[in-house]
């Protein structure tokens, strides 16, 4: 509009038109938006064929000789950082020992209660956490690798998925073990990266939420 003198200053009146694409565009290069990309914290105990547990967040240092449940973590962390790789995501690595020692003493306790976990999830600033337990056991007469997993979001412990699978064991031998798991694995980190993938794209986290204020007349 023709400028208007108002107070000793010269205003006119603007009609512009923002797409919501160019408004997520200008808010990014005003590091408004986060550009991160989402963070996933294992909180994973395993339990090995002799009754040995392993919880990487009570681990302060590393046994000279691993036990087979440490051996088994450190393979499936390993696998679960490329599958979510492959999809834009990235998972904390607590086999890096420094990353270990970052865990404050009030949280080093094996068993943690979700209040805990959601917790040390927030001061490790991971959005989402992937819980529970991989373990060996007799079940029904027989020696099984079961998984009991799942995958929520930190700040407000909303579920986004989980995964049970019990698989068949031919002996207890470290290397039986091991083999099933390398095979069982894919299917259930297939499983939960999947339902965070889809999480993500569908904006269900609600990571990155702006409140944005306009001083202006809009229609």
């Amino acid at each position: 509009s023709a400028p208007e003198l108002k107070a000793g200053a010269s205003h006119i009146l603007v009609s512009l038109k923002i797409s919501p694409d160019n408004l997520e565009t200008l808010l990014r290069d005003e590091g408004v938006l986060s550009t991160a990309g989402v963070k996933v914290l294992p909180l994973i105990e395993f339990l090995d064929e002799k009754g040995t547990r392993y919880a990487w967040w009570a681990a302060s240092v590393e046994d000279e000789k691993p036990s087979s449940a440490q051996e088994m973590s450190k393979k499936f962390f390993a696998r679960l950082a490329n599958k979510l790789k492959a999809k834009n995501i990235f998972a904390l690595d607590p086999t890096n020992a420094s990353f270990r020692m970052s865990v404050p003493a009030s949280y080093r306790a094996e068993t943690l209660r979700r209040e805990d976990q959601m917790l040390l999830a927030q001061y490790l600033k991971a959005d989402v956490v992937m819980s529970g337990r991989i373990y060996v056991g007799r079940q029904d007469s027989g020696l099984k690798l079961s998984y009991d997993l799942q995958m929520w979001q930190a700040k407000s412990g909303r579920q986004v998925g989980e995964a049970t699978r019990v698989e068949p064991l031919s002996g207890d031998a470290p290397k039986v073990v091991q083999a099933t798991l390398e095979s069982s694995d894919g299917k259930v980190l297939e499983e939960l990266s999947v339902k965070l993938a889809e999480a993500v794209s569908a904006g269900n986290l609600n990571l990155n939420v702006v409140k944005l204020s306009i001083d202006g007349a809009m229609n």
